[in-house]
């Protein structure tokens, strides 16, 4: 294999980090497979939590209807309450992604990006800016009311190639004040801050990093 065509693939590979989403193990993996028909065939991995599979009678697996909720936690832990978010708007939001199947045409399926999708608790869901939004893309969660916010927990995409950001809190949604600063870009996954304050309003603007985020969790 020639030194071309070893590099396109790991690009390619790389490009599907994208895609990847590992909250549980913060480890992201992408894949580029070449074929001997020099077909090239992508992955990554895509963690979950599952409850042990059930079984019919004949003793076949029972089939599971596929959501974005997932099929919930293996056990019940005890956690802080989340703030329920109001609404949520960004600075822009990507165009819709058409994958088109690799078989099977009624595979068929179209990714959308919306601001909603960064709070809505799903894993096979996230916000992603437009491309052309290069300069500080951001987004805002707005919690209705004023509350005490203890922590926010950000779980951005493609973690492993690290992000910098900033956390800006308004009362009114005019005057911001910065919480937390990270200039560095980091390799986490979650990007955990503590503010504990009164806010109705917080923004991520992301500096540095691929501008999207799988969940962002606020206590």
């Amino acid at each position: 294999m020639d030194k071309k065509t070893i590099e396109k693939l790991i690009d390619t590979a790389l490009a599907q980090l994208d895609f990847s989403y590992a909250p549980y193990s913060g480890f992201n993996v992408g894949a580029a497979l070449l074929a001997k028909n020099q077909a090239v065939y992508t992955g990554c991995n895509i963690e979950n939590a599952a409850y042990t599979p059930k079984n019919n009678e004949d003793g076949t697996i029972r089939p599971v209807e596929l959501t974005m909720d997932g099929v919930g936690a293996l056990k019940k832990v005890k956690s802080d309450k989340k703030i329920k978010i109001d609404t949520v708007y960004a600075s822009s939001i990507e165009v819709p992604l058409k994958i088109e199947p690799m078989k099977d045409p009624t595979c068929l399926r179209t990714e959308y990006f919306v601001p909603s999708f960064a709070v809505d608790g799903a894993n096979g869901s996230r916000w992603m800016s437009a491309a052309e939004d290069s300069i500080n893309p951001w987004i805002v969660a707005d919690l209705g009311t004023v509350k005490k916010v203890r922590r926010s927990e950000i779980y951005f995409v493609r973690p492993t190639a690290g992000h910098a950001y900033v956390i800006e809190a308004s009362i009114d949604g005019k005057v911001w004040q910065e919480f937390a600063v990270h200039q560095d870009r980091k390799m986490c996954s979650p990007h955990t801050d503590v503010l504990n304050k009164r806010f109705r309003y917080l923004r991520i603007k992301i500096l540095k990093g691929v501008p999207g985020i799988w969940e962002w969790n606020i206590y």
